[in-house]
Order: structure tokens, then sequence, then C-alpha cells
């Protein structure tokens, strides 16, 4: 009776909880989302990838894949270390080019050369630049960021570019 008068309702009944799955006859009231959407001929939500990422956003992206990249890169070649011996990891990326050849027809060097030199170079300089803005936000308008993203993926191109016409020479034999 005071309950009502402040105008507070009363808290229902419980009810006793029961681990049993209901009866086979038992058919919801309430449709589907689908179906209850259907109805009203609206259309549903447009999947996430119609829309155009702004490019700030897809520079935040890229740097997280390439340090995922970069991590499994850095696992492989460990693994790899222990595996075959430290002779392994260099014998292997002195013999790609002519195993590249074999396989698929054409050298893959200058490919590999330059998706490596991407993702590394990519992934510190984004790292970089996400450690100035946490520590300082210096840079932290849309202006600057803007720019920011651009410089990274430029650069990072530029140093791909650069590693894949780049080959050291061969390491040359000691005769002793």
């Amino acid at each position: 009776m005071l309950a009502s008068r402040l105008g507070v309702r009363a808290a229902p009944a419980r009810r006793m909880m029961s681990t049993a799955s209901p009866a086979p006859s038992f058919r919801s009231p309430d449709p589907t989302y689908s179906a209850r959407m259907d109805k009203t001929g609206r259309p549903i939500s447009p999947h996430v990838f119609i829309y155009r990422f702004p490019m700030i956003a897809l520079s935040s992206i890229t740097v997280r894949i390439t340090g995922v990249l970069a991590s499994a890169g850095l696992f492989a070649v460990g693994g790899a270390t222990l595996l075959g011996g430290a002779d392994f990891v260099p014998a292997t990326v002195l013999d790609f080019s002519s195993v590249s050849k074999k396989m698929v027809g054409f050298d893959l060097e200058p490919a590999a050369k330059a998706a490596v030199g991407f993702t590394i170079f990519y992934q510190w300089i984004g790292s970089a630049r996400h450690m100035v803005w946490d520590l300082t936000a210096w840079g932290f308008t849309n202006k600057m960021m803007l720019q920011s993203a651009y410089a990274c993926f430029a650069s990072s191109v530029v140093v791909a570019l650069g590693l894949a016409v780049y080959s050291l020479p061969p390491p040359k034999d000691e005769k002793k």
C-alpha cells in the first residue's frame, strides 16, 4: 500500500529456475530478429566492409597487422634456427632465389625483400608514432594524424622498394 502511494512497484515474484530443457512442443512466440526486420520493410544494417575507412584508421590497422606479421616472422626465424641449426636460416635466405625460380618459374627474391622490408619498417615507424601520441599527445589532431599516416605509408614503400632493388654481395668463402 505504501509502495503504491510512493510510486514504487513491488518486485515480481521469483520464478523457480529449472535446468531441464523445454518440452519439444514449445515454440517461441517471438520471431527471429531477421523475421521481425523483414516485417518492418526496413533494410538490415549493411556490413562494415561497404564503408570506406578513413586513412587514419587504415594506418592504425596496418600497424597492428604488421606487428602480428613481424612477430610471426621473428618466431619463424627463431624456430627454424633452433630446429635447423645456426646456418640454416642464412643458407635458406641465400638459396631463396634459386628455389623460387624452380618452384614458380621466376625470381621472388625482390618481392620477398620488399614485403619483409615494408612489414618491419612500417611496424617500427607506426609504433613510434603511436608511442609519441600516447606519451606526449603531439600531433594528435586530425590534420597531423592524416599527414603522418600518409608519411608512414610513403616512407615504408620507399624503404621497401629500396630493399627490393638492393642486393648484398654473396658471402666470400674463406680459404685457409
